[in-house]
């Protein structure tokens, strides 16, 4: 009975579900699976990423997890078990429709099962690579150049995309939704910024988020366009800037 839901890691979710070809993502959508892993980042309210370690590879392996109800299973840190669908978003793979009576924490956070970070470097994150979907990751000394804001029905919304370089010269986006207060060291006393202006001419010595994708394929339908893939902050991050640029 496919709602029991087939048992898989989630590097096998990776392997096997995560692709580009429409017509394999509407074959597999709606497939029930059941998984476990460490909640790397808590989004919103009842979605989360999920990684799991895979000893065979010596790789993390990574997963967004639309929740879809409110949930305090899917904490930072916990190991949990869930039961979803596979499902997509801009072609990014997922599990959503989380099953309540089959989502569970196996184990509360612990100092010997820590959330896994990547150091990720700008020829990484350029390279659009299906294995960064979703990974808990750290860059530095990335300078911004250039944002926007966001908008809902033309009006500002207090969200914003932030264009930053790398010293190699490598292109990054960073994403701050309309709802998340980024923590800035010794700096904002946790007042929301509203607009990206702010980091215009900075340099971010430091930033932890996790690894997203907004825009779909390339012209050859093997990869995500290079600027299609986003830093995602969340609320509680802290960055570590430099003073302003002269």
């Amino acid at each position: 009975d496919s709602e029991i839901g087939i048992s898989l890691t989630i590097k096998e979710i990776r392997e096997k579900y995560s692709t580009l070809d429409v017509a394999k993502q509407n074959e597999y959508k709606g497939t029930v699976i059941r998984t476990q892993g460490i909640v790397s980042r808590e989004e919103g309210i009842g979605s989360a990423y999920l990684q799991a370690y895979d000893e065979e590879t010596g790789q993390y392996y990574n997963v967004y997890v639309y929740g879809g109800f409110k949930s305090s299973v899917l904490s930072t840190g916990r190991t949990v078990y869930i039961q979803g669908k596979i499902g997509y978003y801009n072609g990014s793979l997922q599990i959503t429709d989380l099953d309540r009576d089959n989502t569970g924490i196996i184990s509360l956070p612990s100092a010997d099962n820590p959330v896994y970070i990547k150091e990720l470097t700008g020829a990484e994150y350029a390279s659009g690579a299906d294995i960064l979907q979703a990974q808990m990751v750290k860059m530095t000394n990335l300078t911004v150049a250039d944002y926007y804001n966001s908008k809902t029905d033309g009006v500002e919304n207090g969200g914003y995309t932030l264009t930053a370089t790398d010293h190699e010269g490598y292109e990054i986006e960073i994403h701050v939704s309309s709802d998340t207060r980024v923590v800035i060291a010794d700096e904002n006393d946790g007042i929301r910024i509203t607009s990206g202006e702010y980091f215009v001419g900075r340099t971010i010595e430091e930033i932890i988020a996790a690894v997203g994708f907004y825009s779909f394929l390339n012209k050859e339908e093997t990869a995500y366009y290079p600027d299609g893939i986003q830093l995602v902050l969340h609320s509680g991050n802290e960055i570590k800037l430099t003073a302003k640029a002269e």
